[in-house]
């Protein structure tokens, strides 16, 4: 699946040697390891941990051509890998550079969804003053004057306008610069004033091209039409992404990818690109040199050459083969273990299944006994809450009990033939694990509190936790921890309010 594909014109003396430097550094940010130029330019593969660098170049003719797949596994969701291609073109002192983005699932069972973000390595070219002055989206277009929007509606209907433009109304859920910065190079963002006048701002850009109260309008190219496309995300939507802890910007530049993509697809050169065109510089070598040969000996000479090059390329194929073959072997390994997994569950299922029919038979009309006790208006909050608190409170009693009294043989019995479902010790035991570095609300913790039936809602600079459909009991704690010790006072308030 296509994630995000872009093309950037680069500028400045050396370009492309800086734009291998900026790679070389995101490279080294990804990997951890040391990485330079040469071992950009041997057309080799290199392992860190989990991460795969291939290289590859053709720069025996122009263009001069580089081109670096990176590869590594997700790193929460089994069995789904991203790929990143960068291609460096040179050719009559022009660089170009061109990057896409993708993941492959090993199968339909991979589950979750692919989050569009912007590759760190397009913040690198930009850092380093490489990209032309000319490039879409370098800096968020702020309208201040009614005659700023009047210039908006000609460009929107200008022909030549071959990019979006992201129409922003006042919201304060959008940072407009964070924004631009996901977007640079795909679209560019337009800013409303505060103050802007809805009726004037209708009047010019007319209803279907403006954008207020916190909505965002994506304005597509006329691409060879009279009226240009819109996508309009209201602020109702804004806010239901960040209630759902949905990035916000990311999601955005989906909706900009979406369109983008394949324009951008058509004009990216890939690793198979770059190999084509070696194999091609090689061609023209060869004949050239064939042209130029007058000896039998040079023939003789340019037969060895020629074989030398295809035991090169002969052991390139059988390596990439064999690898491609253990990445193959492992991926099937991994295939039928889940499988294997999978059976076990199934009858581990069933056979539950079946002692759960087996003692509905068994105790099917039959009186237990008279309960210790009735429960009154108060209900379970969590699966087995009250029994729980109940044996949280008559074991110290039995502790205490005086041997051998009948007091303590009541409450032994009780103690014995009563179970918890376990559920409140797994609570604490995974939110002492994952509050021990906190930081901020993840998603694995909502699923944690959400074992307890406990849902946690934003309100301003703190989270409020409380269980659901239950408003007599909350604990509010901070969004971001001020220190390491944040978390154990959270478990401790949570375990004291709630528990």
């Amino acid at each position: 699946m296509l994630v995000y594909v872009n093309n950037f014109e680069l500028s400045g003396n050396n370009a492309t040697q800086r734009a291998l430097q900026s790679v070389c550094g995101w490279i080294q940010f990804k990997t951890k390891e040391g990485f330079d130029i040469e071992m950009l330019k041997s057309s080799s593969n290199h392992k860190f941990g989990n991460i795969t660098v291939r290289t590859f170049c053709a720069v025996s003719l122009e263009p001069q051509m580089y081109s670096i797949l990176l590869t590594h596994p997700d790193h929460e969701i089994k069995g789904r890998h991203w790929e990143t291609e960068i291609g460096i073109k040179e050719e009559d002192g022009k660089t170009k550079f061109s990057i896409l983005l993708k993941v492959n699932d090993i199968s339909t069972q991979v589950r979750g969804a692919v989050v569009t973000t912007r590759p760190l390595v397009v913040k690198y070219l930009n850092d380093s003053r490489l990209l032309k002055r000319d490039t879409v989206g370098l800096k968020v277009n702020f309208l201040n004057t009614q005659d700023d929007i009047r210039a908006l509606n000609c460009e929107i209907f200008r022909p030549a306008r071959d990019y979006p433009l992201v129409l922003v109304s006042k919201n304060k859920l959008i940072h407009n610069i964070g924004l631009q910065q996901q977007l640079l190079g795909l679209a560019q963002v337009v800013v409303f004033p505060e103050n802007t006048d809805d009726g004037f701002m209708e009047s010019i850009l007319t209803k279907r091209y403006s954008a207020w109260d916190g909505a965002v309008n994506i304005v597509q190219p006329l691409f060879g039409g009279d009226v240009p496309r819109n996508s309009l995300v209201l602020s109702d939507q804004i806010a239901s992404w960040k209630q759902n802890d949905v990035h916000i910007l990311h999601e955005l530049l989906s909706l900009v990818t979406h369109t983008t993509n394949g324009k951008y697809r058509k004009e990216h050169f890939s690793p198979t690109d770059v190999r084509a065109k070696r194999q091609k510089d090689q061609r023209i070598a060869l004949i050239k040199k064939v042209s130029s040969l007058t000896e039998d000996s040079d023939y003789k000479q340019l037969l060895e050459e020629a074989m030398e090059e295809l035991d090169r390329q002969q052991e390139a194929s059988n390596a990439e083969i064999e690898k491609l073959t253990t990445n193959l072997t492992d991926t099937e390994s991994m295939y039928f273990d889940a499988e294997s997994d999978k059976e076990e569950l199934e009858n581990n299922l069933l056979m539950l299944r079946a002692k759960v029919e087996h003692l509905e038979t068994r105790f099917d009309g039959q009186e237990l006994g008279v309960p210790a006790l009735n429960k009154g208006k108060e209900r379970d909050l969590y699966e087995g809450e009250i029994l729980s608190i109940l044996l949280d409170t008559l074991k110290p009693a039995c502790n205490s009990a005086k041997p051998y009294s009948r007091r303590k043989d009541v409450l032994l019995d009780l103690i014995e033939h009563n179970e918890t479902s376990g559920i409140k010790l797994q609570f604490f035991e995974e939110l002492k694990k994952e509050l021990k570095d906190y930081r901020s609300l993840t998603p694995k913790l909502r699923e944690i509190f959400a074992l307890a039936n406990i849902e946690v809602i934003t309100d301003g600079s703190h989270n409020k936790a409380k269980f659901i459909g239950e408003e007599r009991y909350s604990v509010t704690f901070a969004k971001t921890a001020s220190d390491s010790h944040a978390g154990k006072y959270n478990v401790a308030t949570i375990r004291d309010n709630l528990f």
